[in-house]
Formats: structure tokens, C-alpha cells, sequence
């Protein structure tokens, strides 16, 4: 039995077909090993994988247009390092983008939005969800941004949150934005603190708990970069 239900397919393969404009491809981090995990034993043979494999690969059944590589994190260290990624599983948005996205975790829930409008997005040169005024700033920014966005698949505002991230990453090569699904990460929710989501990290200093508006996230940024 596959990820997703008959039912399911036909849904998503009309919002892929609303949604992307043309071929996407990402590459998909993980590493091979025991899907179960062990007390004691390194956390990273990422029992996840396999289910974001298996994901992708019906995504593309549904829709030919979108195609996948599946990296082994152990054997492509420098692959993995060229395209930002520092755990698995790992989703890599290729396309028509400016900056790095990155998305760790199993986009499930409602988190399985962001997916689809983020493969729709990077499809096309539209820049959603971002006023004309907030495009302009963005694409203006010259020094480094990490935009890292703590989400489950449980939260409703989280995708909202998510998208921002993404988006602003679309449309500069100096941004980077990483969301984590924070339940399969929870050592690195530990060290962010995160308590609830979405939480967004700025640069590693500056942050934004729960929803905001686009100026929110221009006056932190304009905080951190002034």
C-alpha cells in the first residue's frame, strides 16, 4: 500500500496541474539504514527516509513533470555541503529560485500544502504570498539571511510561516531558508528552544513565534542587517 489513497491522487494531481507551470526536480538527502530506532544507537540512520522516498516517488507518478535524485547523505558529503543540507531527510527545491530551500522532515499534514505550493512556486518566476513592496525589498538584500522555521504537521499557522521562509529564498541568492518538521528534529528543537510553533530564527538571533506579517518579518530583518 502506497502513501497516498486513489482518492488522494486524483486531489493532488489537480492541484499539481493548477499549480506548476513547468519540470521541477529536487534532491532528496537521507541515509540508508534501519528504519527503527535504537537507544544508544546514531539517530541519524534516519528512519524517515524511506517514507520520503516512497513519498516522491508516487508525487511523480502522479505528475511526470516532477522528478527526484535520492543522495546517500554518507556517500555525497560534498554534494550535500554544496547545497547547504546538514541533516536528513532532507528536501532541496531546485527550479526557478534565487537562494537555497530547504525543507527536513516529512512533510505531512499541514505541512502537505506547503509542499505542493512550494513545488508550484519554484516552477514559475511568480514570487506568491508576497506583496509587490515586500518583493522589492527582499530581492534588494545583499548580506546573508538563514531563515530557519519550526513547524509539525499538526499546526495550522505553520504553513503560513513556512511559505514566508521559503519564498523570500525564491527571490534572493543571499537567503536561506530551512523548516524543520521539529518533532523528527527534536535535538535541534532543543537547542533553538523551541516551545511552540511556528517559530522562525533569524540569522540565529532574532525571532518570531507564531504568525506574522510580511512587515514583521522586514522590520527583523532590517534589525539584523542595519
Amino acid at each position: 500500500m502506497g502513501i497516498f489513497k486513489e482518492e488522494d491522487r486524483q486531489e493532488i494531481a489537480k492541484v499539481l496541474k493548477d499549480k506548476v507551470r513547468s519540470e521541477v526536480h529536487v534532491d532528496l538527502f537521507i541515509k540508508k539504514g534501519s528504519k527503527i530506532i535504537i537507544p544508544g544507537k546514531d539517530p541519524s540512520e534516519c528512519p524517515y527516509c524511506e517514507t520520503l522516498v516512497e513519498m516522491f516517488t508516487e508525487l511523480e507518478e502522479i505528475d511526470s513533470r516532477l522528478t527526484h535524485t535520492v543522495h546517500d547523505m554518507a556517500d555525497e558529503e560534498k554534494k550535500a555541503a554544496e547545497m547547504g543540507v546538514e541533516n536528513v531527510p532532507a528536501i532541496v527545491f531546485n527550479g526557478k529560485k534565487e537562494g537555497q530551500l530547504i525543507f527536513y522532515g516529512i512533510p505531512s499534514g499541514y505541512e502537505f500544502a506547503s509542499l505542493l505550493e512550494t513545488l508550484g512556486a519554484v516552477s514559475g518566476e511568480e514570487s506568491p504570498l508576497f506583496s509587490p513592496e515586500m518583493q522589492e525589498y527582499l530581492k534588494k538584500i545583499t548580506s546573508p539571511v538563514n531563515l530557519k522555521v519550526f513547524v509539525t504537521p499538526s499546526c495550522p499557522y505553520c504553513p503560513s510561516a513556512a511559505l514566508s521562509a521559503l519564498m523570500a529564498a525564491k527571490l534572493n541568492k543571499n537567503i536561506k531558508a530551512e523548516v524543520y518538521e521539529v518533532t523528527e528534529f527534536p535535538a535541534v528543537g532543543d537547542h533553538y528552544k523551541v516551545e511552540g510553533v511556528p517559530k522562525t530564527v533569524i540569522n540565529e538571533t532574532e525571532e518570531i513565534v507564531g504568525g506574522y506579517p510580511e512587515q514583521s518579518l522586514k522590520e527583523k530583518i532590517e534589525g539584523l542587517l542595519s
